[in-house]
């Protein structure tokens, strides 16, 4: 019984700071610009490259556009995970991006449903 008790009482606290790390995050914002490096292989051929994204938050809606404007990505994000759509001028595609605690960087994917193309993506605050 003292043991189970233990685990619940670890349980809550475990959830109450994950709570609390999302909160933090949210409320931190995650909108400015990010240093971005995508790379891939798929039916488009492989791709790697460095581009400036820059986000917008309003509440757990997060947007964004890169390549000077002429792409852009939309998502929802929940705790420290976005997920969302990506458009550019040749195709449209999902991404998931797993946000750091701080706030400060992201290790995520791109793909293009449907098709063999898929990548990486991270980013790094700038400035």
């Amino acid at each position: 019984m003292n043991r189970f008790a233990f685990v619940t009482t670890s349980a809550a606290g475990a959830l109450a700071a994950s709570a609390k790390s999302v909160s933090a995050l949210a409320s931190s914002g995650l909108g400015g610009d990010w240093e971005c490096t995508a790379s891939g292989e798929g039916s488009c051929g492989d791709s790697v490259g460095r581009f400036k994204l820059t986000l917008t938050q309003s509440g757990d809606t997060i947007t964004g556009s890169y390549y000077a404007g002429t792409a852009s990505l939309a998502g929802a994000l929940e705790g420290n995970v976005l997920r969302g759509t990506w458009k550019e001028s040749d195709g449209t595609g999902k991404l998931r991006f797993i946000f750091s605690d701080d706030g400060k960087s992201f290790e995520g994917s791109w793909s293009i449903p449907g098709s063999s193309s898929a990548g990486g993506w991270s980013g790094e605050r700038s400035g």
